[in-house]
């Protein structure tokens, strides 16, 4: 803990102790783990909070569609995940069959839950979001929407990188985050460089037992990472990076 010389005028001193203990125990366990740092003034009774370099933690999740047929939600939960993506959208013509049941599911067991379109680049930008917008309608979602680009469906770099960049305002104006999902291999050929990418999350694929993943041209760093390719009815295994510790993130709010 520092002690700075804030401009007030009193001369009275105080301790840290008598400083600690104001401190709410929320903050005290913040200060434990270094989340934040403490600051008091010599000549008053004020203090103040500043963060700490940012942290970031790493939790556990899936992705599922239809692939995984009934899932059993709370078995997922049971094994520690705290988030899920479930498929919504394909194009503009398929609605994942088990859309509604997972999201229905997921939410019933206090998991964080976002949907994922599947883009096709032989179907416009607006097509896609209308489409999503039919069938996302009264729902709401606090991570990003991710936009899983990894077919070229004939088409050439230029053209699914107009697909992708109208999908992409389409969705942020009409208040979602966005996030894309795809993998090196595929991204740095099929897609053209663009300095706005990076500015949105990535999820990247890249199975690998490694500590970090590859990551496509256009990012530095990953936001979620799809770790494993194992189908299983629990789903595909993922990790997010996030600036919350796990407890703090356990339930849905």
């Amino acid at each position: 803990m520092g002690a700075e010389y804030c401009g007030h005028d009193s001369a009275e001193s105080h301790r840290d102790r008598e400083v600690e203990s104001r401190a709410s125990e929320a903050i005290r366990e913040a200060i434990a783990v270094g989340d934040i740092q403490h600051s008091a003034c010599y000549h008053c009774r004020d203090t103040w909070w500043t963060r700490s370099e940012t942290m970031t933690y790493e939790v556990n999740g899936i992705d599922v569609s239809t692939w995984q047929g009934e899932m059993d939600w709370a078995k997922a939960a049971s094994r520690g995940i705290l988030f899920a993506y479930i498929r919504s959208t394909l194009g503009n013509y398929y609605v994942d069959a088990q859309f509604e049941r997972n999201w229905e599911g997921a939410n019933n067991v206090g998991l964080h839950v976002a949907p994922y379109i599947v883009v096709y680049p032989d179907v416009s930008g607006e097509k896609h979001f209308e489409y999503f917008q039919k069938h996302f309608k009264n729902k709401e979602t606090r991570l990003p929407v991710a936009l899983d680009v990894e077919v070229t469906r004939g088409k050439r770099p230029a053209e699914i990188t107009a697909v992708i960049q109208k999908l992409v305002y389409l969705l942020e104006s009409a208040m979602y985050r966005v996030c894309i999902y795809t993998r090196k291999s595929f991204w740095d050929v099929s897609v053209l460089a663009w300095s706005g990418w990076h500015t949105r999350d990535l999820w990247v694929a890249h199975y690998t037992t490694a500590d970090k993943p590859l990551l496509p041209r256009d990012w530095s760093d990953w936001t979620f990472w799809q770790w494993s390719a194992e189908q299983s009815r629990e789903g595909i295994w993922c990790k997010w990076q996030c600036q919350h510790r796990p407890q703090q993130i356990q339930r849905n709010a």
